[in-house]
C-alpha cells in the first residue's frame, strides 16, 4: 500500500483545483505536509491538498525544491573611526592647537540688538552681579607674583572683554546656569593678531608659531585674545577691539557654521551607537578635547549636545560690523578689591550652617579653603 500510493504520487501530476498561487503561499503550506513539495523560485505554481497522505509517505525521501530566499536586513555600516577622528582634529583645543582666528560667543538678543544699535561688542569690565571674572582674578594674582604676561595684559586697553570658544556647540548649553543666549556671534581676529596662551605661558600667532615676549611687549596692539584654563572650565577671552577685523551674527556665515557643527554632532552621535571598545573610547577622548566645560566626554553628553543642536538653532537677527577702535595701552589697572572671604556660621539654631562669605564673590575650593571664586562666565554677564 505504501509503495503503490507513493509511486502514484510521484508519477501522476497534480491536477490544479484552484487558481495558481504564489511561491509565498506555497512556502507557507509546506510545514503542513510531512514531505516538501517543490516550489519554483519566483514563479507561480499550483498545489493539491495531500494532508491525508502524510502517514503513507512518512518513510519516503522528500522531494526537495528551492524556495525563494528570505530578505535579511543589512547591518548598519560600521563608522569609519579614523575619518571621524581626523574630522575632529581641526576642533581640538590643546597645547598644540590654541591659535584660532574665528571665535564664537553666544549672547542674548537684547545684547545683540544693543550691539546692532551701536554699542561696542566688548563693553564690560566685570559683572554687575558677580564682580570681576575669574580671568581678571587670575591676572591680578599673577601680576602680584611678577608674571610679565599678566602684568602686560592687566592694563586698561584689555579691561573690556567678551568670552568665546572655537566650537559653538561646546558653550551653547551654558555651564550649569542656563544658556548664555540665542544669538551666535562670530568674532574674527585680524590676520596678524597674537593669542596669549596662559596655559602654556607663551604667546602664539595665528599660525601657531611662538612669538618672543619682546615682540609682544613692543606691539601689544596685536594681542587679540587670551586662552586660559581653570578648575572645571577653560575659555578664550577676546580683549582688544582694535585686533578684531569683523564681528557678525545671524548672517549666512554663522548659520552655515552652526549647520556644519549640527551635522558633525549628528554623525558623531550615530557613530557612537555602532562603535565599541577602543574605537568609541578614542572618539570620546578626542571629542572631549573640543569642549570648554569638561575634560572628559561620554555618550550621554555627546548625544545631548547633538539633540540640543537640533532643537535650538541660533537666532536669525543679522548684523555685521568692522570695529574701528584705535589702540592705546593706557594705565595699569589697580589691584582688585579683596572681598575678604571668610567662613561664617549662621545663627539659625534649627539648622546651623557654615558658609564661605560673601557668597557672590567667594567659594570653598577643592582643598577646603574659603577664597575668591574663580567662576566661568554667567548668563547675566
Amino acid at each position: 500500500m505504501k509503495l503503490r500510493l507513493s509511486q502514484a504520487l510521484m508519477s501522476k501530476p497534480f491536477a490544479p483545483r484552484h487558481p495558481a498561487v504564489t511561491v509565498a503561499r506555497c512556502a507557507a503550506s509546506v510545514p503542513m505536509l510531512a514531505m516538501t513539495i517543490a516550489c519554483s523560485s519566483g514563479q507561480p505554481t499550483t498545489t493539491q491538498p495531500v494532508a491525508h497522505t502524510a502517514t503513507a509517505v512518512a518513510s519516503e525521501a522528500p522531494i526537495v525544491g528551492t524556495a525563494a530566499p528570505l530578505a535579511v536586513p543589512s547591518a548598519a555600516p560600521k563608522a569609519d573611526a579614523k575619518a571621524i577622528l581626523e574630522t575632529l582634529d581641526a576642533r581640538v583645543v590643546d597645547a598644540s592647537h590654541v591659535a584660532r582666528r574665528a571665535l564664537y560667543s553666544w549672547t542674548t538678543r537684547q545684547q545683540a540688538e544693543a550691539i546692532a544699535a551701536g554699542e561696542p561688542a566688548l563693553s564690560r569690565v566685570e559683572s554687575a552681579k558677580y564682580g570681576p571674572s575669574a580671568f581678571d582674578w587670575m591676572l591680578d594674582a599673577q601680576t602680584s607674583k611678577g608674571d610679565r604676561l599678566a602684568r602686560l595684559m592687566f592694563h586698561e586697553a584689555f579691561a573690556k572683554k567678551r568670552f568665546a570658544w572655537p566650537n559653538a556647540y561646546a558653550t551653547a548649553p551654558g555651564n550649569g546656569g542656563g544658556r548664555y543666549g540665542s544669538v551666535l556671534m562670530r568674532i574674527e581676529l585680524k590676520p596678524d593678531s597674537f593669542i596669549v596662551d596662559f596655559a602654556s605661558n607663551r604667546v602664539v600667532d595665528l599660525d601657531g608659531q611662538e612669538v618672543p615676549f619682546k615682540s609682544v611687549e613692543t606691539t601689544p596692539e596685536r594681542i587679540g585674545a587670551a586662552y586660559w584654563e581653570a578648575a572645571g572650565f577653560r575659555e578664550y577671552v577676546v580683549v582688544n577691539p582694535s585686533a578684531i577685523s569683523r564681528i557678525s551674527f545671524g548672517t549666512e556665515v554663522e548659520l552655515a557654521a552652526f549647520e556644519e557643527e549640527r551635522a558633525l554632532l549628528s554623525t558623531l552621535s550615530d557613530a557612537s551607537k555602532t562603535m565599541r571598545g577602543e574605537d568609541q573610547n578614542a572618539l570620546l577622548a578626542r571629542f572631549a578635547k573640543t569642549l570648554a566645560f569638561s575634560k572628559s566626554a561620554d555618550v550621554t553628553l555627546l548625544r545631548r549636545l547633538a539633540q540640543e543642536a537640533n532643537d535650538v538653532p541660533p537666532d536669525r537677527l543679522a548684523y555685521t560690523m568692522a570695529p574701528t577702535e584705535s589702540f592705546s595701552l593706557g594705565a595699569a589697572r589697580p589691584r582688585l578689591k579683596d572681598p575678604k572671604c571668610r567662613m561664617k556660621t549662621t545663627g539659625d539654631h534649627s539648622y546651623v550652617r557654615t558658609l564661605c562669605l560673601p557668597a557672590d564673590r567667594c567659594a570653598v575650593d577643592a582643598a577646603g579653603h574659603c577664597g575668591i571664586a574663580w567662576r566661568p562666565l554667567a548668563p547675566e554677564d
